[in-house]
C-alpha cells in the first residue's frame, strides 16, 4: 500500500522494472489518494499507465469523490476512502487554556491572514481579475510541464492560451460563494466551456491539474470569509497540509487539538477542496471535543449522525449559525458530544485498517 503514489518513481529505468514488477505481481495492490494522483507532478504519466493496464491488480483508494470518478475512466478498480483522524493525545488533553469563544481556523490562516502578510498581496486576493491571471499562469505552467514544445513560441502559445481560456476562467472568481456544491458547479461549468476549444490533450491536463484552480479558490474564499467575519473571532489559526506527518509536527498538532477544545466554536473553511473532500478539520474539532462549523459540504452529514446544521453556504448564514449555537450550550454540546462518539467509532485510523483488512480479504 502506497498513500499518494508518486508516478515519478516510475520513470527511469527502476521506474520500467516496477511497473513490470506491478503489471505481472499477484500482490492485491493498495493506493490511498488524499488528493490528485501525483503528489505534486503532472498525472499525465500515471494516466498512461492506467491505460497500458499497469495496475490491473490494484485498488485506488479515494478520499475525494472526484478522483474516483476519474479513476473508474480507465476501468481500474475504486474505493470511496473517506478521510480520517488520528485520536492520539486527543483523550489526554489536559490543557485548561484561557476559554475563546469563537476562532477562525484555515489551512492557509498563517500565511494568508496573520500580521506579517503583505497588504499588497490580500488586495491580490480580493480582485477576481488578478486571481484569475494566477491561476491562467499555474495552469499554463502545468502544460509546459507536459508539453515542452510548446516552449517554441512559447510567447505566442501564451497569448492564444490567454484569450481562450481567461474569460471563461473569471466567471469562477465573479459573483463567488462560500457553498462547494457552488464552487464545483462554476468549475464544472468553466471546463466545459473550453472543452471544445482546446487540443484534447492540453484540455484534460487542464482538468487533472484541477487542484491549481481549487487551491486558489481556497485562499480567495478563505480571505473573503475573514474580512467579512474577523470582528466575530478571538483567534485566527491555521494548518498546512503535511503538519499532520512526521513526530517533529505531534507538539504544533497537540496545541492545535488543545485550542479545539478550549474554543466553544471553531470555525473553519478548507483550502482544499479535493484533497481531502470534506477537511479533516470539523472531524479534529469534534474529536478533540469542541463544536465545529465548517463550509457546506453534503458528505459531512453523509458521514456524520448530524441532522442539525453545522455548516454554513454564506456569510450572513455563518453569523446566525455563531450566534444561535453561543446562545444554546446545551445543544451545541450534545452534538459535539454524539459527533465525537461517532468519529472515535467510523473515522479513526483503526478502522481504516479494519477496513483494508476487509478489502485485500476480499
Amino acid at each position: 500500500m502506497q498513500q499518494n503514489l508518486n508516478v515519478f518513481t516510475l520513470t527511469g529505468n527502476f521506474g520500467i522494472q516496477a511497473q513490470e514488477w506491478l503489471a505481472t505481481s499477484e500482490f492485491k495492490q493498495l493506493f490511498w489518494f488524499l488528493g490528485r494522483p501525483d503528489s505534486g507532478g503532472s498525472p499525465s504519466h500515471l494516466f498512461y499507465l492506467l491505460k497500458q493496464g499497469a495496475f490491473n491488480n490494484a485498488i485506488f483508494l479515494c478520499a475525494s469523490k472526484q478522483y474516483e470518478d476519474i479513476f473508474e475512466l480507465y476501468s481500474v478498480k475504486t474505493h470511496y476512502f473517506p478521510s480520517v483522524v488520528d485520536s492520539i493525545y486527543i483523550d489526554s488533553i489536559n490543557n485548561q487554556d484561557p476559554k475563546q469563544e469563537v476562532i477562525y481556523w484555515s489551512d492557509t490562516a498563517p500565511s494568508l491572514l496573520l500580521a506579517d502578510r503583505p497588504k499588497e498581496t490580500l488586495a491580490l486576493l480580493a480582485s477576481p481579475e488578478d486571481m484569475t491571471r494566477s491561476v491562467i499562469n499555474l495552469f499554463y505552467l502545468l502544460c509546459l510541464q507536459t508539453f515542452p514544445e510548446l516552449k517554441k513560441d512559447q510567447d505566442k502559445n501564451f497569448n492564444i492560451f490567454l484569450k481562450i481560456v481567461s474569460p471563461h476562467l473569471l466567471e469562477v472568481f465573479k459573483d463567488y460563494g462560500i457553498s462547494s456544491e457552488l464552487y464545483e458547479s462554476k468549475r464544472n461549468s468553466f471546463f466545459s466551456s473550453i472543452e471544445n476549444k482546446l487540443n484534447k490533450d492540453i484540455f484534460h491536463t487542464l482538468k487533472s491539474g484541477v487542484l491549481q484552480l481549487d487551491n486558489s479558490y481556497g485562499d480567495f474564499i478563505t480571505n473573503n470569509i475573514y474580512q467579512k467575519t474577523k470582528d466575530i473571532f478571538q483567534g485566527v489559526g491555521g494548518s498546512q497540509y503535511w503538519d499532520n506527518i512526521g513526530a517533529d509536527n505531534l507538539i504544533s498538532l497537540e496545541k492545535k487539538f488543545i485550542s479545539f477544545k478550549n474554543t466553544n466554536i471553531t470555525v473553519s473553511h478548507s483550502a482544499y477542496f479535493t484533497m481531502s473532500a470534506p477537511s479533516n478539520t470539523p472531524f479534529e474539532v469534534f474529536l478533540s471535543g469542541g463544536f465545529s462549523l465548517s463550509e457546506h459540504r453534503a458528505e459531512i452529514y453523509d458521514l456524520l449522525p448530524i441532522t442539525e446544521k453545522i455548516t454554513y453556504s454564506s456569510i450572513s448564514e455563518l453569523k446566525e449559525l455563531i450566534f444561535y449555537y453561543n446562545k444554546n450550550k446545551d445543544l451545541r454540546l450534545d452534538i459535539a458530544a454524539r459527533a465525537k462518539e461517532h468519529i472515535n467509532q467510523y473515522h479513526t485510523y483503526k478502522n481504516t485498517a479494519s477496513e483494508l483488512v476487509r478489502l485485500l480479504n476480499k
